[in-house]
């Protein structure tokens, strides 16, 4: 549900920056939100079963039954631990990282984080405001991947084609006006070199 939620906001963001392309919009917004309103009713029916009332109900009994035992020295251990889990997951990411391989970065950062948050000593709060940081970025990334498959799903092979080399247009022509200036420096730097100028 999540996830067609920002995708929704996304493509909605974007469309109005899409000149002529922007018609088609509504037809992507459409297809997006029927997605979103058949998937909202699969959860609402599932929440309404008894299956799902009676694994509440379960739930509900184990977690009243939980006794926290120990010194204040186990959260110090399971956040020394779950650091160490990031450093490694980190470590395998190589120089071209999948999606996946950053999906799992982000899970270990998250577990990072709220580990330093049951540890709940100053010293640790520049910590966790970095893999905050980390963990949004990271976040906004994952965004991004299920945006492209969300919109994927819904697109003919042909629009997404049509649409990847008009955006690479785009680009190329940003390249252009980003490197004008230098090129009319250039330009001028050389003016005086010519004689019959």
């Amino acid at each position: 549900m999540r996830d067609l939620d920002v995708t929704i906001a996304q493509v909605q963001s974007r469309i109005p920056g899409l000149g002529p392309d922007r018609s088609a919009g509504p037809v992507l917004l459409a297809i997006l939100d029927a997605d979103l309103t058949s998937r909202r009713a699969d959860l609402t029916n599932a929440l309404s079963s008894d299956r799902y009332t009676e694994l509440a109900d379960h739930f509900r009994d184990k977690v009243a039954s939980i006794r926290i035992v120990g010194t204040a020295s186990w959260a110090e251990d399971a956040s020394r631990t779950e650091l160490a889990r990031l450093r490694g997951t980190y470590g395998t990411l190589g120089r071209e990282p999948t999606d996946h391989k950053l999906h799992d970065l982000r899970i270990a950062v998250k577990h990072a984080r709220y580990s330093l948050d049951l540890v709940g000593d100053a010293h640790t709060k520049p910590l966790a405001r970095a893999l905050k940081s980390l963990q949004m970025q990271l976040g906004d990334h994952q965004d991004a991947v299920v945006c492209e498959e969300l919109v994927r799903a819904a697109a003919t092979p042909e629009t997404l084609l049509a649409g990847r080399i008009i955006e690479h247009q785009h680009q190329r022509r940003a390249v252009v006006r980003a490197a004008l200036p230098d090129a009319w420096d250039a330009v001028e730097r050389a003016a005086p070199g010519v004689s019959f100028l």
